[in-house]
């Protein structure tokens, strides 16, 4: 590959010897890694699209409805249901974990904006992988979670 000189080996045998930084390198470069594929972790597009026999990656390439059977040129709207049924009748969608990216725009608000916190503002998807503490079941926003046997507190 490369010659290492004997100052270089040094310079690395000595950043090895330091562990706190050597591991703080390893478990830094993993997070770096793992922010490259954030898109396929948390986005409101799905990661693949099948739709009538034809393969479609709508997190790399923006399509219009009109290639879904819809009525507008503009980029398609997965998470409304009109698309999302279009999609489903002729083909299937594969979807990240979350279904949210930073920018996402909630429309079905029950109160008017700027609405207060709810258990919407925090992803579905995510939700069900927290854990809430028995004391937390107290507040007006805890939620039951599935496969749980911890129910809100009715107790104010």
């Amino acid at each position: 590959m490369f010659k290492v000189t004997p100052l270089t080996q040094r310079r690395l045998d000595n950043f090895r010897a330091n562990r706190r930084g050597y591991w703080s390198f390893w478990i830094f470069l993993v997070f770096f890694v793992l922010t490259g594929a954030a898109e396929f972790i948390s986005n409101d597009k799905p990661i693949l699209v099948v739709y009538n026999k034809q393969i479609y990656t709508p997190v790399f390439v923006s399509y219009p409805e009109t290639a879904f059977g819809g009525e507008f040129e503009t980029e398609a709207n997965y998470r409304d249901k009109f698309v999302s049924d279009l999609i489903n009748k002729k083909g299937w969608m594969l979807w990240p974990p979350i279904h949210y990216s930073y920018n996402t725009i909630n429309y079905a608000l029950p109160v008017p904006a700027p609405a207060p916190p709810s258990i919407e503002k925090v992803t579905h998807e995510v939700s069900k992988w927290i854990l809430w503490p028995e004391e937390r079941l107290s507040s007006p926003h805890a939620v039951k979670l599935p496969g749980t046997n911890l129910a809100p507190s009715t107790s104010a």
